[in-house]
């Protein structure tokens, strides 16, 4: 009887460097969207790259057979949070457009080069967990050089689990069809948000008409938030316990080697920079009307002698826009159209 292989992992692809810095952007990228939709986007584009470059190392590894099952599975679980932390957002965004009278006005998203990035990479993700859970789970093609080291000694591959709220054996029916189901629902849910936002569906314009209430878009913030919050915490547990469940040795838990610090490195320095960006903003100006500005005064003689006071009101159409240095970091632009003033004469 063959003996039973052991794990013994693959830090290059889901190292405790590499992991930490996926959980890192997770989370920065929660938390800056409050603060700074626009900005936000550096970090999302960060943890698309990072992403990618796992995704690619999955494809080479899969094809020399160099992975057990509940590796793919464990860097599946890396790359698809990409898509899994869209869930909340997107059906804030859903709300939005089946309830206009609500005044929520909360549909994002652009079609350039960074949203049809993201849109590939998760059809390209969705695509990939399809083929993983429907066939590559039971193909023997992709551990057979970690069962076959040097053609003399083959061994069992072990019993993996995966995650449930639970270990769960990762090649029961119930398990796989689980996660079919779930990524069919999520290309389902992902065609219907790009139509929506694509006007290729149309919907009904309502009678209905209010104001936009920041009460009401603070709360819904707040539910998306806490919905994305909640769906980064049990990815985190699902990755770190199937980890442990399957006792991957302890490469895979250690960060003492370049290629674990560099990313790592780099997201904190990110992290460092939006922080300081937001420290170094400055106060918000009073409110005039509905914009924001500030007061200036100038003083001149009249034809009659007498002196003139003119008090002027500065204000800017884009009030969140940010003088820090991100923005000049990002190269995104300081401020949008042009600056107004209105000015009265005090005798």
């Amino acid at each position: 009887m063959p003996p039973i292989c052991t794990i013994i992992g693959t830090p290059s692809l889901y190292g405790l460097g590499i992991r930490v810095s996926f959980y890192l952007l997770w989370f920065f990228t929660l938390f800056g969207e409050r603060c700074h939709e626009l900005h936000a986007q550096v970090p999302r584009a960060v943890e698309l790259v990072l992403a990618f470059s796992v995704f690619l190392g999955l494809v080479i590894a899969v094809s020399g057979g160099y992975l057990f099952a509940v590796e793919v599975y464990i860097a599946l679980l890396l790359i698809s949070t990409t898509v899994y932390l869209l869930v909340p957002r997107h059906t804030t965004d859903l709300v939005a457009w089946i309830r206009p009278d609500l005044g929520i006005g909360t549909k994002r998203g652009t079609c350039g080069f960074f949203g049809a990035a993201r849109c590939l990479f998760v059809l390209t993700v969705v695509s990939m967990n399809l083929w993983f859970w429907s066939t590559g789970v039971d193909s023997a093609s992709i551990d057979w050089s970690l069962r076959n080291p040097g053609g003399c000694c083959p061994c069992e591959p072990p019993l993996q689990v995966g995650f449930a709220f639970g270990p769960l054996d990762m090649y029961s029916g119930g398990f796989r069809a689980m996660n079919v189901i779930l990524m069919l629902a999520l290309l389902a849910g992902g065609v219907v948000i790009g139509c929506m936002k694509a006007g290729v569906i149309w919907r009904k314009k309502s009678r209905r008409r209010r104001r936009a209430n920041r009460a009401r878009i603070q709360a819904l913030r707040d539910i998306e938030t806490f919905g994305g919050l909640t769906v980064a915490c049990i990815l985190v547990a699902a990755i770190e316990l199937t980890i442990e469940w399957n006792g991957i040795s302890g490469v895979v838990k250690d960060m003492t080697t370049a290629s674990q610090l560099i990313p790592v490195g780099i997201v904190i320095a990110l992290i460092l920079v939006f922080l300081y960006d937001l420290g170094s903003r400055p106060p918000r100006p009073r409110r005039y009307g509905s914009s924001t500005g500030s007061y200036t005064t100038s003083s001149r003689r009249s034809r009659n002698g007498g002196r003139v006071t003119q008090t002027y009101w500065i204000t800017s159409p884009d009030p969140s826009t940010s003088s820090g240095g991100w923005s000049a970091f990002v190269g995104y632009p300081r401020s949008v159209g042009g600056w107004t003033c209105a000015a009265w004469d005090e005798h």
